[in-house]
C-alpha cells in the first residue's frame, strides 16, 4: 500500500511531511502504535530530544511516543490534520481535517507553542549544567 505522504526536510522544521497525492477531508493518513511512557520515566524523557516527540497519553502515564510516522507531524495552529489518541488500542490515528492539495505539508496542532516550549528547556538544561558546574568547582 503506497503511503499518501512522503518525508521532506523543511527549511524552517527540520523533517515533515507531505502529502503525495490530493487527500480527501476525513481520509485517514496514518495509524501510529505508540510506546506508553510512565510517569517515572517521563521524568527522565523531559531531559532529552524525545520530549519534543511524544503525545500525551491516558491517565497515569506521562505521555506516548508515537511510532511509525506520527512524531514527523509539525505544528501549525491552522493545522490541516487532526488526531485521535485511542489508548485501549495504542494507536494514535491521523485524519486529514480538510482536503489537502499534493504537494502540501501535513500538520497537526500541537496544543501549544513548540519554539517557546524549547526555549524553555533549552534555559532549564543551560541553568541545571550550570549549578552542576558551580558545585563541581565550590
Amino acid at each position: 500500500m503506497k503511503l499518501p505522504f512522503y518525508i521532506k526536510n523543511t527549511k524552517k522544521y527540520g523533517r515533515g511531511l507531505y502529502a503525495q497525492r490530493n487527500i480527501k477531508k476525513g481520509e485517514v493518513i496514518e495509524r501510529s502504535p505508540v510506546i506508553s511512557i510512565s510517569k517515572k520515566e517521563g521524568d527522565d524523557t523531559i531531559k532529552t530530544v524525545f520530549n519534543f516527540y511524544v503525545y500525551e497519553w491516558a491517565e497515569g502515564f506521562h505521555s506516548a511516543l508515537a511510532l511509525g510516522y506520527g512524531s514527523l507531524f509539525n505544528h501549525s495552529p491552522n493545522h490541516n490534520v487532526d488526531y485521535c489518541n485511542l489508548y485501549e488500542t495504542g494507536l494514535i490515528v491521523f485524519t486529514a481535517k480538510r482536503n489537502i492539495k499534493k504537494g502540501e505539508q501535513l500538520f497537526i496542532n500541537y496544543g501549544y507553542d513548540p519554539i517557546a516550549a524549547r526555549k524553555r528547556v533549552e534555559k532549564l538544561r543551560i541553568e541545571k549544567e550550570s549549578m552542576i558546574t558551580t558545585s563541581l568547582i565550590q
